[in-house]
């Protein structure tokens, strides 16, 4: 004969702790991955105690030296299913811009930005002018000062032939391109909701792919 025992108390789930993600949103990823630098040695105990919470999120919770080159390299790695485009536009939104010339010690662009200026200008060419034929060297500017250069659209315009109307009008369609619209027009003088500009599907692709391999949140 079996015996069945029933007990009296109600059986409590048990819930499993979830690991703390490495990095609060893909933007505090991204800015640690493509700013971290390559140093051996972390920062002194003291100067990581003194750091406030946020910035030790934004900073990869306080990761230095080759732990923090490694962490970069894991961030970097998991981007690379990404079309060229979209890596590029995350290059010339969150990779350094300048970097100080060996020879003069003046301030230059790093080569790894302008390659990528240049591969959002290709893109643009098509995607935003509709294959219209208009000078690499304003496109470039264009794209350069969108990701935060300082250029003055005029002065692009003379280097490149052009009169400054024809320069407005193109930086108005790449910008358009990479930024998107808040709100579209629509039949009947309404607003409907705005489309989205390369950049933030560029951002929302990067965000899918650092979630899925548990980076952030």
């Amino acid at each position: 004969m079996t015996t069945l025992t029933i007990s009296r108390f109600a059986s409590t789930p048990v819930v499993e702790a979830q690991p703390s993600r490495l990095f609060a949103t893909a933007h505090a990823a991204l800015t640690f991955a493509y700013n971290h630098t390559d140093q051996v040695y972390d920062k002194p105990m003291m100067a990581r105690m003194a750091e406030a919470p946020s910035q030790a999120a934004s900073s990869g919770k306080g990761l230095g030296g080759t732990d923090g080159a490694g962490q970069a390299a894991i961030v970097i790695g998991a981007l690379k299913a990404m079309p060229r485009l979209y890596r590029a536009i995350l290059v010339a939104r969150f990779a350094p811009r300048v970097d100080r010339c060996k020879c003069c010690q003046g301030t230059v662009d790093r080569h790894d930005w302008l390659a990528a200026v240049r591969e959002i200008s290709d893109a643009a060419a098509c995607d935003a002018l509709s294959a219209h034929p208009t000078p690499r060297v304003l496109r470039d500017a264009i794209v350069a000062r969108y990701f935060g250069k300082d250029v003055k659209l005029s002065d692009a315009a003379e280097r490149a032939g052009v009169s400054a109307a024809t320069a407005t009008n193109h930086n108005g369609k790449i910008k358009l391109w990479l930024y998107g619209t808040r709100t579209t027009k629509q039949k009947g003088g309404e607003r409907g909701a705005g489309q989205k500009g390369v950049e933030a599907l560029a951002m929302e692709y990067a965000a899918d792919l650092l979630s899925a391999k548990g980076l952030c949140d």
